[in-house]
């Protein structure tokens, strides 16, 4: 029998409910909201955020711009727990707000922030203006002084998850801080699943994030093959990328479109291309194989857990095999059930299968 708790979920300088780190909590709302009490705390969010939350059934949304209001309500509510990610400002935040209250607090390792220099593995200039300004000023505090102070907020904490394996023996080695669990991040599957019968001549090409963890001239190679195959490129992602490479080769960039269009667009493509190296888990590979499409990653980080080689996609060692993998992949019939991937996601990564484990280390606080 699962036990009724107060749960409060905390985001913090959001704008988009659509952002990659704001998704996994919109998703867990839903679906924990069905046993136990939750709320949703918005500090500082923006307007189009805040809309959507407020439509959600059984969740109690509070809209707070200042810290005493949040101190307020977090105190009237009287939670058991109290989760947010480990994105720096939210993670500081978490913490003051744990020593001025006794709420008990989670926090979701998705960021993994401060395993590295951003500046010796991403290409900065792919930011935003507003990022690179950043990442230029952090250049001048010691990394380890970062390091130093993110393994400290963490250790504050009760309760500790792990967005995947990869990110939990990060955790291990780099910090010695043991996660309490793992927890996949949730995908819709009522919405991502197959939405078409037959394939069309296209692929979707994820540019990355706006971290910078894309090659920009890998990228291109990519697009050079699928264009001498006579493949439709659909390219999302980067902004900055997405324009230099219009100047240099015909794509269709997707706007942004609802998930229930980004789902026809997977399933009606042969096969979803991820050409990044950093990522913990992967959304748009998660995303992707729900719906039945096979995706084409390296074989590291989190596409390496995610992808079963062979079955629901394909995993490659280095630049040279990822190239000749796709040309391969274009020249002949794909080979793989696509039914058996869309069925493999949906019991890792739906909502259901997540929540469940999310739910089973918060009810034992």
């Amino acid at each position: 029998m699962v036990v009724n708790i107060r749960i409060g979920i905390l985001l913090a300088h959001e704008k988009s409910p659509y952002e990659g780190r704001v998704r996994p909590f919109i998703n867990w709302v839903k679906k924990l909201s069905e046993c136990h009490e939750v709320y949703l705390f918005l500090y500082k969010c923006g307007k189009q955020l805040v809309e959507v939350v407020e439509k959600i059934e059984k969740v109690q949304v509070e809209n707070l711009n200042t810290f005493n209001e949040l101190i307020e309500s977090l105190n009237k509510n009287n939670l058991d727990i109290l989760l947010s990610d480990d994105y720096f400002s939210r993670l500081r935040l978490l913490t003051k707000l744990k020593g001025r209250t006794k709420i008990k607090t989670a926090v979701y390792i998705q960021i993994l922030f401060a395993t590295h220099s951003i500046l010796d593995v991403f290409n900065i200039n792919l930011l935003t203006l507003r990022e690179r300004l950043l990442f230029e000023a952090m250049k001048y505090i010691p990394f380890n002084l970062i390091k130093k102070e993110y393994k400290k907020l963490l250790r504050e904490q009760d309760i500790i998850i792990a967005n995947s394996k990869i990110t939990a023996n990060l955790l291990h080695i780099l910090y010695g801080i043991e996660p309490t669990g793992i927890v996949y991040p949730p995908v819709d599957t009522n919405i991502f699943r197959p939405k078409a019968k037959r394939k069309k001549k296209q692929v979707v090409v994820y540019l990355g994030s706006n971290a910078g963890d894309t090659s920009e001239d890998f990228i291109l190679e990519i697009c050079k093959i699928l264009r001498d195959k006579g493949f439709k490129i659909l390219t999302m992602g980067n902004e900055i990328i997405k324009q230099r490479l219009r100047q240099k080769i015909e794509i269709s960039p997707l706007p942004k479109v609802s998930d229930e269009m980004l789902a026809k667009i997977y399933s009606e493509s042969l096969l979803t291309v991820c050409p990044q190296k950093f990522e913990t888990f992967g959304y748009v590979p998660a995303e992707s194989m729900a719906c039945g499409t096979p995706v084409l990653a390296f074989n590291c980080m989190g596409p390496s857990e995610i992808i079963l080689n062979g079955k629901t996609g394909f995993l490659v060692q280095n630049k040279t095999e990822f190239l000749e993998t796709l040309s391969s992949i274009l020249e002949r019939e794909i080979k793989i059930n696509h039914n058996f991937i869309s069925k493999y996601a949906r019991s890792k990564f739906s909502i259901e299968a997540s929540t469940k484990k999310l739910e089973e280390i918060l009810v034992k606080v």
